[in-house]
């Protein structure tokens, strides 16, 4: 059956005809989650056709700093979705599909010394959800006394009390889906990573 997630994929979809050239992609409304399947092949050819055509939304490079990010989300059509349009910005990208991988990944990279600066977390995930994940990445940094990584908290949910749930287990700002170009870089520039 249709999950809440699988009609979110679908209305980003949509919402990216605004980003794109209309003559060149059009995004039909799918209800079935094995079509979606095949959409997300579709979706990332058509994408990558496009990127020559999107360069007014892409930073100068001489005078952008480059950040680390993280895309936790369990769904892979919207991971596809989510890494195209943070790739319009000054960010090397990660993804992992749940929660349990984010805060292995977070740790890891810390141990290299190439930490996250921005962390973009589903809150809805199996094996861990991202208040979970969130909470276990502040209490590391507490004891490692570093300094906080900024946690975007990305849900379908739109709701006050989940948005105050999103904040009580640590995230620093909410996003909800679909997310656009706009509302990331807003978020971005809310934050002080992006000019």
């Amino acid at each position: 059956h249709t999950t809440l997630e699988d009609i979110s994929s679908v209305i980003i979809y949509r919402d990216l005809n605004s980003t794109f050239d209309e003559e060149t992609i059009s995004f039909p409304v799918i209800h079935r989650k094995n079509s979606l399947r095949k959409f997300s092949i579709e979706i990332a050819k058509k994408i990558e056709l496009q990127k020559e055509k999107n360069q007014k939304y892409l930073p100068d490079e001489k005078t952008s700093k480059h950040y680390r990010a993280l895309i936790v989300e369990d769904n892979p059509t919207s991971q596809i979705i989510i890494s195209e349009i943070l790739k319009r910005f000054p960010l090397e990208i990660d993804i992992c599909s749940n929660g349990k991988e984010a805060e292995e990944s977070y740790c890891t990279k810390h141990q290299a010394g190439l930490s996250y600066q921005v962390i973009f977390m589903d809150c809805e995930m199996p094996i861990q959800d991202g208040f979970t994940t969130t909470s276990k990445i502040r209490k590391f940094e507490s004891t490692h006394r570093l300094q906080n990584t900024l946690i975007i908290a990305l849900t379908a949910h739109n709701e006050p009390a989940y948005k105050m749930k999103s904040l009580e287990s640590g995230m620093d700002d909410f996003l909800s889906k679909p997310i656009t170009i706009d509302s990331i870089r807003h978020c971005l520039q809310r934050h002080g990573l992006l000019s």
